[in-house]
């Protein structure tokens, strides 16, 4: 970390990976890290990272086709050689002094493998922000199989970072109800990024009611928030 509490780049000794769980923001990378990036994210596993190994999905106007055989959704296969460059975009931004402006779209989150032990930075969209109680929710566009989400589960993130921001964070698997209306509100404040997201990684955009939800089912959301000290 650098003195003015942004944080510090330089090549750690633990590589760092992640997965990116887009809905909606700026265009959206769904599976980004830094500086080493494995396919674990996309598979579930945690398997050794390697450089520019992580690639992500189809570009926009692709056309969707959102089951396999199993009834699961099938999703974009991300294992797109041109993509691969695309996917470290959100990182390498946050390095430089546009993460005051990426803030408002991108989280970056410290993990640590439920496996591996190593720290691995992710950066993920910002689906919606709770203006009351400052909670900030992503989610994982890959469902509960991407290894970001996997690891959170098994141990709380270490530190969020927001813009410039870092905190160390309280966090909660957010109950199905509840992540309905996240989803919910995203649709509504932001259609036009919802469904390019929901493209880039092949999913339909939810028309009704009934495919809202059976989205929210596949798609969990997390939520952070700036830990307070009991009694504080």
């Amino acid at each position: 970390m650098t003195r003015g509490g942004s944080p510090s780049w330089s090549r750690p000794s633990a590589p760092l990976s992640g997965s990116l769980g887009p809905i909606v923001g700026l265009p959206i990378l769904p599976c980004s890290r830094d500086p080493l990036i494995s396919r674990s994210a996309i598979s579930g596993r945690n398997s050794v990272p390697t450089r520019n190994s992580c690639v992500r999905g189809q570009e926009r106007g692709t056309q969707v086709s959102p089951r396999s055989r199993n009834g699961s959704p099938k999703l974009t296969d991300p294992h797109k050689p041109l993509m691969r460059a695309f996917l470290r975009t959100p990182v390498l931004l946050y390095r430089t002094p546009l993460r005051a402006m990426l803030g408002r779209f991108y989280v970056l989150i410290e993990h640590r493998g439920r496996k591996s032990g190593r720290v691995y930075r992710t950066v993920v969209d910002r689906l919606h922000t709770d203006r009351e109680t400052g909670e900030v929710f992503v989610t994982s566009a890959w469902g509960d199989k991407s290894d970001w989400f996997r690891n959170v589960q098994a141990a709380p993130s270490s530190g969020v970072w927001i813009g410039r921001r870092r905190f160390e964070p309280t966090q909660r698997i957010v109950e199905l109800q509840e992540a309905y209306e996240i989803h919910r509100k995203a649709k509504e404040e932001r259609p036009l990024a919802m469904r390019f997201g929901l493209a880039l990684v092949n999913y339909p955009f939810p028309k009704t009611e009934e495919d809202l939800r059976e989205l929210t089912r596949f798609m969990p959301v997390v939520g952070f928030r700036r830990f307070e000290a009991s009694g504080t």
